[in-house]
């Protein structure tokens, strides 16, 4: 079995495509495209893409509709780091949105200085930022209902397939 690769610099702005060792930079453009998408993995997936089963992207649209379009059968999986990160903004905008609520209401703001331990994973809290989430835990709020569902949605990762 051989594994391609097609990777981008972050900080550069530029994709690659490692085959067998080998690397040759596809992109040149500040943003990529679309069609330099296609380009880049039209020379793996034109002779090969129905024997692709498995697919690795980021959350682009591009790669999104490049991976339906040359390799329809195959499963595309979608890195962890990207759907956490999504994760996590929908926790922090619900949190923004109760903040603001709240002091509308003229209520307590009892979401003051809790961003960062709703946001962090539970082994990475600081001592303070553990007590500050465990008496967030005990209130009603949407935005513990949020980091409650991420927390439980955490054992996705742990999930080991019958098959």
């Amino acid at each position: 079995m051989k594994f391609y690769s097609v990777v981008g610099h972050l900080a550069r702005r530029y994709g690659s495509k490692f085959n067998a060792g080998r690397q040759t930079p596809a992109l040149d453009r500040a943003k990529p495209h679309q069609e330099d998408v296609a380009e880049l993995l039209q020379g793996v997936w034109q002779e090969r893409s129905a024997l692709l089963r498995y697919v690795c992207t980021d959350m682009w649209r591009p790669y999104l509709d490049v991976v339906a379009e040359a390799a329809g059968q195959a499963l595309n999986i979608l890195d962890r780091f990207h759907i956490m990160v999504h994760m996590n903004k929908a926790i922090d905008k619900v949190r923004a949105t109760e903040v603001r609520e709240l002091k509308a209401k003229g209520q307590q703001p009892v979401l003051t200085n809790s961003r960062w331990c709703l946001l962090k994973r539970a082994e990475n809290l600081t001592e303070k930022q553990a007590v500050r989430l465990q008496e967030l835990v005990a209130i009603n709020l949407k935005t513990v209902r949020a980091y409650l569902l991420k927390e439980v949605f955490q054992q996705f990762w742990q999930y080991k397939s019958p098959a």
